[in-house]
């Protein structure tokens, strides 16, 4: 039978958390959500959905006490509200100062209130990230296992032998391909995307639904034309993110997801457009 290393499971933190507005704020607010995110329902139980919480202030105040010394210091409770009416409030994203909405909804309960996180199963569905899904993708063309296939645990100098070997045999004369996600580039003279293959844009389709994404590149574009500094390391992760929160705000796309001849023909017509490289 198998057994987890680290039993107990695990949540998922996006990276974009570091450009988020509660970096700024004391470290109470990172703590209390970072609390809130290991303790709420990861699969629905009872009467609470994925994400949601039945808690009371005093208890989220002993949960997030610390240490010093011998002495327990934990926030009063006014400290605690403040942290849950900001987390309440509409907050923006510094770069492209698009609302994303609320962090958390709150509803009052006979024993306290329930704690819902917004966005929630999107935030802690491994696929819905950029790494996890490059990952799969690789292993799937390659015929191997992927991680919804098993844990195989393998010895690290035995891949570094066969990545090594792959590489001898590969022809010399071979030329060596630039990874996908590094072919997006945005020219700002003609202020248009180029290198956004068929596969990418198989790859946004499937994840964001609920966006436009013709129109999701075309304004992401005259961001990028209005603010010349702030160019981009990787306009493919640059996209992602925009579409990603186009996604949590509902979208606004004329669904073709239901007609798959028809999503095939808009994809052939946007790969034409934008796969120029």
């Amino acid at each position: 039978m198998y057994k987890p290393l680290i039993p107990g499971g695990y949540i998922l933190l996006s990276r974009k958390l570091i450009e988020s507005e509660i970096m700024a704020k004391p470290p109470l607010y990172l703590k209390v959500w970072v609390w809130l995110l290991l303790t709420v329902q990861h699969e629905e139980y009872k009467n609470l959905n994925r994400g949601e919480l039945v808690t009371t202030i005093a208890k989220v105040c002993d949960a997030v006490s610390w240490r010093v010394g011998y002495r327990v210091e934990k926030p009063s409770c006014k400290q605690v509200r403040a942290v849950f009416d900001w987390l309440r409030r509409t907050h923006e994203r510094d770069y492209e100062r698009a609302t994303n909405g609320s962090m958390v909804g709150t509803t009052k309960v006979t024993h306290g209130f329930k704690v819902s996180i917004s966005n929630y199963v999107f935030y802690q569905t491994p696929k819905n990230y950029e790494g996890h899904n490059e990952r799969d993708y690789e292993r799937a063309t390659n015929g191997q296992r992927t991680d919804s296939d098993g844990h195989n645990i393998y010895n690290k100098n035995d891949k570094n032998k066969e990545i090594k070997n792959k590489e001898n045999t590969k022809s010399s004369s071979e030329p060596d391909k630039v990874p996908v996600t590094e072919q997006v580039k945005f020219d700002f003279d003609t202020g248009s995307f180029t290198g956004i293959s068929e596969k990418i844009l198989q790859k946004w389709y499937t994840a964001f639904p609920a966006v436009d994404v013709d129109n999701s590149i075309d304004r992401a574009g005259l961001w990028l034309i209005a603010n010349p500094k702030k160019r981009k390391k990787n306009y493919f992760r640059f996209l992602t993110n925009w579409m990603s929160k186009g996604q949590e705000r509902g979208g606004s796309a004329k669904s073709v997801s239901a007609d798959e001849a028809k999503r095939k023909q808009v994809i052939k017509n946007l790969t034409e457009k934008y796969d120029a490289v």
